[in-house]
């Protein structure tokens, strides 16, 4: 049970940065976000979506920060005793 909750708190950590930053690239670029970042209408014709970037240094941000929430969640989390 402690890696089942461990492993969703660093599922749903993970994809909310990943559609945090996507909504924010998107209104940088002057679009309007649907679809929790999905989707961004009105930008520029050459924009790219934060997710679909192949930036290895965004890709570590999301990683260690998402890991680093399963770990405390993993450390409030007590142990299943026999």
């Amino acid at each position: 049970m402690k890696f089942a909750i461990t492993s969703t708190s660093f599922i749903i950590t993970m994809l909310f940065i990943v559609s945090f930053m996507s909504i924010d690239a998107c209104m940088d670029a002057g679009g309007v976000w649907s679809n929790w970042g999905l989707n961004c209408q009105g930008a520029s014709e050459n924009f790219i979506p934060q997710y679909k970037r192949k930036v290895p240094a965004f890709w570590f941000f999301v990683l260690v920060l998402s890991g680093g929430v399963a770990l405390i969640v993993n450390k409030i989390v007590p142990a299943a005793k026999p």
